[in-house]
């Protein structure tokens, strides 16, 4: 019976680190500041880039305090 409750544990555990989770995919909004820590403020018009896989897929300026957004970037769960 032991050697018969170890297999089943052993089993158990290996199913279980198997499993594979679902890739989800989720719009989210990435947000941030350009700040220039010399002068203590934020940087205006000044352009952002958002990369994928070292490629830029995106782009915006910041605005007047330095504050920038990118609006429905798909974020992945895996």
């Amino acid at each position: 019976m032991k050697k018969f409750s170890a297999l089943l544990f052993i089993v158990i555990v290996f199913l279980g680190s198997c499993k594979k989770d679902k890739d989800e995919v989720s719009s989210q909004t990435i947000h941030g500041q350009v700040y220039n820590l010399c002068t203590d403020s934020g940087m205006a018009n000044i352009t952002v880039y958002l990369q994928q896989n070292g490629s830029n897929i995106a782009q915006t300026n910041s605005g007047a305090n330095g504050n920038f957004s990118f609006s429905n970037v798909q974020i992945h769960s895996r």
